[in-house]
């Protein structure tokens, strides 16, 4: 019975993602996103690739924007990192960019501070899926 019971479970468990993924589906998944990356400009020549670098340099301008507007005091620039690159990967996927001080970009990088708590939580489970089992 408890064979049964941890068939199903391993069974029934979600598929991993993109961390956890190996073997065929690993595979499969870095395939795709190689080839994501060069349809948006991870090439070494050519026009898609000035697109992807002049992305980046927007962002990286704005970071050395508020940089300098905060160079009269001690400054942790952790969250104006975060919300650089944030930013430019989201221009990357969507094609636009949020204002810093919206409302619905501080809710994007709460929801993404939570996740990363989540996963550190789960962190033996995801690489050792029989801890799961423990639980």
């Amino acid at each position: 019975k408890l064979l049964s019971i941890i068939q199903h479970l391993t069974t029934k468990l979600p598929p991993p993602g993109l961390i956890t993924a190996e073997g065929d589906l690993w595979k499969d998944q870095r395939a795709l996103v190689v080839k994501w990356l060069r349809d948006m400009g991870m090439i070494k020549f050519g026009f898609k690739r000035d697109v992807m670098q002049n992305r980046i340099l927007d962002g990286i301008h704005q970071c050395v924007k508020e940089l300098h507007k905060n160079t009269s005091k001690i400054l942790n620039p952790t969250e104006i990192l975060t919300d650089t690159i944030g930013n430019i990967v989201i221009d990357f996927i969507f094609g636009f960019k949020y204002d810093w001080s919206s409302e619905e970009w501080k809710y994007l990088k709460h929801l993404q501070e939570e996740g990363v708590k989540l996963v550190g939580i789960n962190a033996g489970a995801n690489f050792l899926p029989i801890l799961r089992l423990v639980w």
